[in-house]
């Protein structure tokens, strides 16, 4: 059972590491509660992820994003142009590679950013739950059925992005 929650953590933080297609469960326009009131000129710019303070709740446990040992290497870009890009860390080249799956969209509605998957239609809501000019955490909430005993979990990622000088 532990081996299949680890990996149903590591399934999840995978899919949730740069802010890529996690939906939200929340039908309140501001996140369920837990926004905080945010503008666009605070969105825009390029983040990366800080693993020493992201983490996740899996059926009410915590794991820290580091400790699970994810790639700390994520980066996103949220243009003014309502664009969007994730980048990873190549190690081979010692550079930043965009994703090309994310051609992407944004938007912003009180706290909660979507962010459109134009590839496949897919979205992702995330809620803003504080920001400042150098940094900003957002919350993502969503559950899956775990293969093994059959029960529905809740997943929380709770994750914090520093802003990267360009």
């Amino acid at each position: 059972m532990r081996k299949t929650m680890l990996w149903a953590i590591m399934m999840a933080l995978v899919t949730c590491v740069g802010l890529t297609s996690c939906g939200s469960d929340s039908d309140d326009d501001n996140g369920g509660g837990g926004g905080v009131p945010v503008t666009e000129a605070q969105i825009v710019g390029l983040w990366q992820t800080d693993m020493d303070a992201s983490y996740v709740i899996v059926a009410g446990q915590k794991y820290s994003m580091k400790d699970i040992d994810l790639d700390d290497n994520s980066r996103v870009r949220f243009n003014a142009d309502h664009s969007y890009a994730a980048y990873e860390w190549n190690s081979r080249t010692q550079k930043w590679v965009q994703d090309s799956s994310d051609n992407a969209t944004w938007s912003l509605k009180n706290s909660v950013i979507t962010i459109v998957f134009n590839k496949d239609g897919d979205t992702s809501e995330i809620t803003v739950t504080s920001i400042s000019t150098n940094k900003m955490t957002v919350h993502d909430s969503y559950t899956e059925k775990d293969e093994d005993s059959g029960r529905t979990i809740t997943i929380d990622m709770y994750e914090t992005l520093n802003r990267v000088s360009e």
